[in-house]
Parts: structure tokens; sequence; C-alpha cells
């Protein structure tokens, strides 16, 4: 299939043009396959202004509203959800006949091939036009084009003109095509965004900024339909390429480059994808490589946004007292709060360490100390370190891998393969510099999990025979490993499989058998347990091999796992009537404690204070947050109220007054006067939440890594 996807049909998919701010579209993106076991035949997609708003596919049989907004309108009008289901089913067939004929006439007798269609259409309310479209790609490249004005169809490809050709002839369908986009499917559009109002056109006068200290624009003039975002400067450290990210814009058809002297920058830019938030708005970012660029001449470069619809452009200096960094220099902690963007851009492309991590976290039914006057002690308890195998096979998810392995080193990514990229990466610097000196133990690891990747997907078939799926979303999960205590030399090892969220079976090494939480568990306990020879090896593994592992990477990583970090706190509020959420960013290891307090007493009431989960950053380091519900404090009291923030190790606490004018928001409301650095921190705290949700959470207990010889 060909690579090309500049050229290609999947470039319809992903890049968006600017037209103009008035116009509204619903498009329709079917795709069928061949030769690929794991992918659902055939896949319907309906968006409206590029939202996705229903879904069908060949597993699941039927067609689901994707909006809550949708939901009511099928309620309301049930004929829709009707003629959906019915397109559904009926255009399976139908590309399954398309893609065989188009594989016979292109002589090809084997392997994996695509054809997808992308059709709707546009309208502009204020001018009244209307556009229709209807094209199909084969094997990633353009097919054919319908023309609605002379009704004829354009072969992009030498090998589609035969069936231009036959098309040509088929007048009735023809008719029926210009009918359908021109007039059918223009009512059907004005009717959902009449129905999505509130989330397509995001009503309600919006800013638009001209000059600020920090990105060089203020707000003094109004769009009703665009939201303009918060645009940001970001480096990791400081050999590390910048990021010009920009979140918080609606609609999604933007643009985001680098200029000098107002020409725009091509060479050594990398442009990201446009990525949704949770509340319907958009980011996206670009990031240059300044490594060869001498630092006199910073100043000469421009990071630019513009909007569909706005005049103004937003422009950010290229300036490195502006730039935000999660780094810290190794002979200083960090001062002050700063913001945690840094961490939401990292998240958004680790989400699959972030899922991993919180339902590690889960299991191990982690809870942040409410200790007051305990608190010393809560930190000083026994260190244990673990080294952690986490293997997930996915069965009716096209967006995620089948199948995926990651190391974890005291609950840090330390190395990651899935069935994708088909090879083995470490995921920290000290990992690689040892990979240097013993390359074998990275080839191991690659071959485990190609034959782990194997024995998962027969698993999962397995498994969906035995509790009657044919279709949906489904995921086999396993962590194994092991845990040693460094005071008393206590060994723990662990071996647990979960299916869909739930235990399903783990072995018990002590009693040297495995245990079935569920009775559909049953019958491979009765098959695994009479395999004595792996339960031994097992044992041996996880009890002996694995420590020896561990200490292992323990002695090569000292000096990065034993350092202390300081983080960076901020106070973070979506609203002047939201909750104040005190967000620490940073820091290792991530044994720590973070509470309210008020006059130097915890505050504890559970109605007013909520603590959230311990999450990894990319680097390695943690963050954490604790919100308070400020709606009953009286102004004059927020004063009392501090966050506080104490490090294992450390002998300082960090403590964050809650004050109004340090606090970031993202809000546009009614205008107050913000600190001169707004961040995205509400967002990020809001996307972790999303990343958390992504995946069906195995919530209690897994343990386990070496698989058993056998299928489920």
């Amino acid at each position: 299939m060909s690579t090309n996807t500049t050229k290609g049909f999947f470039a319809l998919l992903f890049i968006l043009g600017v037209t103009s701010a008035v116009k509204h579209s619903l498009k329709y993106f079917l795709t069928a396959t061949s030769g690929m076991q794991n992918f659902p035949e055939f896949v319907g997609v309906a968006t409206v202004d590029d939202v996705q708003v229903g879904y069908c596919d060949s597993s699941i049989q039927s067609a689901e509203p994707k909006q809550d907004w949708m939901k009511k309108l099928v309620q309301a009008e049930p004929y829709h959800l009707h003629w959906y289901r019915q397109k559904c089913y009926g255009n399976q067939k139908v590309f399954r006949e398309k893609l065989e004929a188009f594989s016979l006439r292109l002589n090809q007798s084997g392997g994996s091939h695509i054809l997808q269609r992308m059709n709707g259409c546009e309208f502009d309310d204020e001018s009244g036009e209307v556009e229709g479209f209807n094209q199909y790609g084969y094997d990633g490249e353009d097919f054919l084009s319908l023309d609605l004005r002379s009704l004829m169809w354009t072969a992009s490809h030498p090998q589609a003109f035969t069936t231009k050709l036959l098309w040509d002839t088929e007048t009735a369908r023809l008719e029926y095509n210009k009918n359908y986009y021109i007039y059918k499917c223009p009512e059907w559009l004005k009717k959902y965004v009449h129905y999505g109002k509130s989330i397509l056109e995001r009503k309600g006068d919006v800013a638009i900024a001209t000059h600020t200290p920090h990105h060089g624009i203020q707000r003094d003039s109004v769009s009703p339909s665009a939201e303009l975002p918060m645009v940001s400067l970001l480096q990791k450290t400081p050999s590390s390429p910048v990021c010009c990210h920009a979140t918080g814009f609606f609609p999604d058809r933007a643009m985001l480059f680098w200029r000098r002297d107002g020409e725009e920058v091509h060479e050594h830019v990398q442009h990201g994808e446009i990525l949704h938030n949770h509340d319907g708005t958009f980011q996206m970012s670009v990031i240059i490589d300044m490594s060869s660029i001498p630092a006199a001449e910073w100043g000469e470069y421009e990071c630019v946004f513009q909007l569909e619809g706005i005049q103004d452009q937003m422009v950010t200096q290229l300036d490195k007292a502006k730039i935000w960094t999660n780094w810290v220099p190794p002979s200083r902690f960090p001062p002050g709060p700063v913001a945690g963007v840094v961490v939401m851009l990292v998240l958004l492309l680790g989400g699959a360490f972030a899922g991993l991590y919180i339902w590690w976290r889960k299991y191990k039914e982690f809870r942040l100390a409410n200790m007051g006057a305990q608190l010393s002690s809560s930190l000083t308890s026994s260190v244990n370190v673990s080294l952690s195998y986490f293997l997930i096979a996915t069965s009716g998810a096209p967006n995620l891998p089948e199948f995926v392995g990651v190391v974890m080193l005291n609950d840090m990514p330390v190395g990651y393969y899935d069935s994708n990229i088909k090879r083995a990466e470490p995921k920290q610097d000290w990992v690689k510099a040892y990979l240097e000196h013993e390359p074998q133990h990275l080839k191991w690891y690659a071959a485990q999990c190609l034959d782990h990747q194997q024995d998962f997907n027969a698993d999962i078939y397995g498994l969906k025979r035995r509790f009657n799926q044919s279709g949906g979303i489904h995921i086999l999960q396993r962590v194994s490993g092991c845990e040693v205590n460094y005071d008393n030399g206590n060994v723990r090892g662990f071996n647990r499989y979960g299916y869909n969220g739930e235990d399903f079976i783990w072995l018990d090494l002590e009693k040297k058998r495995w245990v079935a939480p569920r009775k559909e568990a049953h019958t491979t306990k009765e098959r695994w347990d009479a395999e004595m020879p792996t339960i031994e090896y097992m044992q041996h593994f996880y009890l002996y091999e694995c420590p020896l592992l561990l200490e292992k990477y323990m002695r090569h990583g000292a000096s990065f796992l034993h350092r202390r970090v300081l983080p960076k706190v901020s106070l973070l509020q979506k609203t002047p009537w939201s909750p104040v959420t005190c967000h620490a960013t940073g820091f290792y290891p991530e044994e720590a404690a973070m509470f309210w307090q008020r006059a130097g007493r915890q505050v504890r009431q559970e109605a007013r204070v909520q603590h959230w989960e311990t999450l990894h950053n990319h680097d390695g380091t943690f963050q954490r947050s604790v919100t308070l519900n400020v709606s009953s404090i009286p102004d004059i009291e927020w004063e009392e109220y501090e966050c506080v923030f104490k490090l294992n190790g450390v002998e300082d606490t960090l403590v964050t007054k809650l004050n109004k004018a340090v606090i970031m928001t993202n809000y546009r409301g009614t205008p107050r006067s913000y600190p001169a650095a707004m961040v995205g921190g509400a967002v990020a705290l809001m996307l972790l939440m999303a990343i958390a949700l992504s995946l069906r959470i195995w919530k209690r207990h897994p343990f386990g890594f070496q698989l058993a010889n056998g299928n489920i």
C-alpha cells in the first residue's frame, strides 16, 4: 500500500484547510478492508464540523450516536438512527463487493487492501452556498471523485479509468447523488447544527487579542463564533527544540507556523496534528530545532497563529525569557509556582503510559496521605522497589495497537513495545546507556513481546468465544514482576490477568496454584494448575531472576533514581466559581504528601477537598493535585488557606497561599486582572481525566508477567 499520504486519500481525513468561518460541514467516512484480521471489515464515521457524531462498524452491526445532542436528536426523530443503521448495513455489503471488484480489476490476488470514501456537503449559512462532494480512495491514494456540476466521475489514478467509464453510464445513480448532496444533505446538516449549536458554534462574545507582554497581543475586538487560544513557548531542556503550543481555540480551522523576517520557516520545523480539548476547543503545536541558530538571532523568529475568520494574527516572538520549561539545573531547585502545560503536551503524546500508570495505581489502592501530625512517619516507611511488566491486547479498537508491552521500574516506564512499531525501545537515557553495554537484553525483551503478542491474540479470541462476545471493544491485560523491600529483604512476585477491566485469574506463588475470581476462568485455572513445570519456572523467575534484574537496573540508574527534585506548584481554576486546584508537577520520587490546610490544620472535609492520583510525567518525574471547593469560603478568609507539599527526604516544605492574584485560569468571561503568564493547567487536568477514561481500567489487584504455556 502506498505511503504517500501527503497527496493520498488519508490526507482528506487529517489535513484541514482554512476556509470561511461561517461554513458548516457534514462528512461521512467509510472504510472497507480486506486481508486485515484484527480490523473490522467495515467502519463508518459521521462528523459535523469535524466533530464525530456517529459511528458504526461490522463488528457491532449497528450505528451509535457519539454526542449528547445527537442522542437527543435520534430520540426525538428515531428515523435518523434507523436510516443510519440501514446505510451502515447496506454499505457494508456494497463496499465489500467494490473492494473485491477493484482487487480483480487491478490484478491483486492477496495482501491487505483498503477502500475508503469521504462524502457529504458544506453549507455557508451567510451566502447559502452549498457544496457537495463524493471521493474514493484505494490503498492510500486518491482514486475517483464525482463532479456534481457535470455529473461525471474524475479518475485520479490511471487504474481508475475503467471504473470511471462504467460509473459515468449509471445516470440514475448520478441523479440520486446530485439530489442527496445538494438538497437532502444540507437539510440534515442544518438540523444537526441547530441541535448542536452550543458545541458547534461556540456562541458568545470572545475577545480578540492584539498585545500583551506574554504573547504580543491584547483583547480588544469581538467575534461571535471564534475563540482565540493561549499561545505558549515550551522547551524540555535548553538544548531541546522549542515548541509553540496553542490551546483553547475554536473552530479547528487554523494555522500555526514559525517565520523569520516575515517569511515562513520550513527547515527544521515539525507540525503536530490538531487535537481536541475536553471542552470542545482545540490545540495544536509546531516545533522548531534551534540548535544551529546563534542565540543573537533568536529574536528574529516568531510563532504565528492564524484563526479562520479572524484578520489579526497572534504573533509570539521567540524569547528565551518567555519559554516555559520543567527543566531544573542540578545545582538548584525551582523557585515559585509555574504552570503544567509541558506536562499536558507530553501526556497527550504518551497517553498509553498514563493509562497504564493510572490502572497500576488503582490496583495498589494508592491513597494520598491524610496524615497531619503523622506526616513525617508516613514518609519514612519501608522502601519498596518494583519491576513490573505490563502487556495489553485489544480487539475491536482500530485506533489502538492490538498489542502493547511496557516495562516499569518503580512505576516509571523504562521500556516500550507495540505491534505497530514491532520493536522494543528504551524510555530513559540511563536505560539506553545500559543497553549499549548489554544489547542482548533489548533483543530478549523484543522476542518475548513478539511471542506474547501471538499468544494474546489467540487468548482474547478464546475469551470472546467463552463470554459469547461477537463485537465491541475488548481488552486483555497482564501485569507481572517482583517487588523487593530494601529494609527487610522480602521479595514478592506477582502474575495477574484482567479482562475488560476486571480480575480474571492470578497466580499464588506460595501455594503454586492459580486463583480464579470469576467462574468463566475456572476452565483456565484447571488446565494451568496441571502445568506444574510452568508454575515452578514462574516461581523461580519472579522470586529469584526478577529481583536480580531489578537490582541491576537500580544500580545502573542509581544517580537518576536516588535524586530528589522539588515540584513547581500552581493554583488553577477553570472559572471564578469553580474549585481551586493545587497542582504540583516535576517532583521525584513519588513519596510525598500534599494537602490543604487552614491556620496550620489540615482541611479534611470530603465535601470540600478532593485528592487526585499521582501521575507520571514524560521525564520520569511525577505530578499530583488536590482540589479545594471555595464556593462557601468568604473572600476575606481565602488567605487563611494554604496548599502544602512535602517531599520525602527533603527538609523544606513548599507552602502556597490561596491568593486570587496568583491563580491561573483559562476563563474568558467577565474581564478581570489575570497574571501575564496564563496557562492551560485546567485543560491539562481535564485531559488527564480523559486519558484515564480512554481505556476500561482494570480497577483492582493486577499482579503478574510470565505467560503460561498454552492459550487461555
